[in-house]
């Protein structure tokens, strides 16, 4: 049956742009036009032919395929965070690079292709004017990304972050100093230092 009011004749091709009756007018996408799909499905283009997507499982995410088509993947990005508290003073004369213990430690989870951000906020002092240095050591070594300082009897205070594997490594906060005796202080009255990760997988 046509579209033009006549009981019979050609079918006219129908863009459904509105603009004409006889193309049958706009689709209603609100709760009116039918199809043949499944609860839930969402329709796409294939370029020449509308196809249909059946909906995914609870917690998949839509993405698309290598064959640039829409597809649901049961991988989702997560978000994770851990945080430890110092806890007491930590000192040490060592001119390479020690753990520093009392909390400052992250152990990180295995997850393939995860990410970490690990953020340590601190307070450090000398027994004298020397050069302090602080880092983040994974698994007891240095990233090579570091903070320098030189203080006296009184409080520093100083951040450091660098992005991790998740890879199930061990993360410490790590000073040295060229002489004295460093402290990383929790001060009376004072925050206590901290470290933190914001783990992404």
């Amino acid at each position: 049956m046509g579209f033009n009011g006549g009981g019979g004749g050609q079918l006219l091709n129908h863009e459904h742009d509105g603009t004409l009756v006889a193309d049958g007018g706009p689709l209603d996408f609100l709760g009116i036009t039918q199809s043949g799909m499944s609860n839930g499905s969402i329709c796409f283009s294939n370029t020449a032919h509308l196809r249909e997507l059946s909906v995914g499982n609870i917690g998949d995410k839509l993405q698309v395929s290598a064959g640039n088509i829409p597809e649901w993947s049961p991988t989702m990005t997560s978000l994770s965070t851990q945080q430890s508290i110092q806890s007491g003073i930590f000192s040490t004369t060592s001119a390479t690079f020690v753990p520093v213990l009392n909390g400052m430690q992250i152990v990180l989870p295995t997850i393939t292709n995860g990410k970490a951000l690990i953020i340590c906020n601190y307070s450090l002092k000398n027994s004298g004017a020397n050069n302090n240095y602080v880092t983040l050591l994974d698994d007891g070594v240095s990233t090579g990304v570091y903070q320098t300082y030189t203080t006296t009897t009184a409080d520093v205070l100083g951040s450091i972050a660098h992005i991790f594997d998740l890879d199930g490594s061990t993360i410490d906060m790590g000073v040295r100093t060229t002489g004295g005796t460093v402290f990383v202080i929790q001060s009376p009255g004072a925050v206590a230092g901290s470290i933190l990760a914001l783990q992404i997988a």
